[in-house]
């Protein structure tokens, strides 16, 4: 086999791996996207849909255990307990909203959801010189 076949098919057996497991940082990209939205639905209804709040912090756990693997594999502790200390609190706010807790639901959603969101982005994201952001690298926790 030549070289540059070899390269060629170990290239795509990467990138299959990648996109397989989600390694990827368009991925993450989405998964950003999707956190925003569910996010900005825990907010909007806070005061007056209890029900739509417990939906979109279930996506939040979705959405973050898919994170939470993604820097597990990428190696990066810090990064991987704010996914995690993230979960947790999305949890908490599952359960608050399904007792129509709305004041904890406030509390939660500051102290246990946005302010992992707040320390994460100021650790890893970093704008790019095309606009935009991405992640930073190589591993400010470290």
């Amino acid at each position: 086999m030549n070289c540059l076949r070899f390269i060629g098919i170990i290239a795509a057996v990467l990138s299959l791996a990648a996109v397989a497991t989600g390694e990827t940082d368009e991925q993450y990209h989405e998964w950003m996207l999707q956190s925003q939205a569910h996010l900005a639905a825990s907010l909007e209804n806070v005061e007056t849909d209890p029900q739509r709040v417990a939906e979109a912090a279930r996506g939040l756990q979705e959405t973050f255990k898919q994170v939470e693997a993604f820097w597990l594999q990428r190696d990066a502790p810090l990064a991987q307990r704010f996914a995690s200390s993230l979960l947790e609190g999305a949890a908490a706010v599952e359960k608050a909203a399904s007792e129509g807790d709305t004041g904890e639901l406030n509390r939660l959603l500051a102290s246990r959801v946005r302010i992992n969101c707040i320390r994460c982005h100021k650790a890893y994201r970093e704008r790019s010189p095309e606009g935009g952001y991405r992640i930073k690298t190589p591993d400010p926790g470290r």
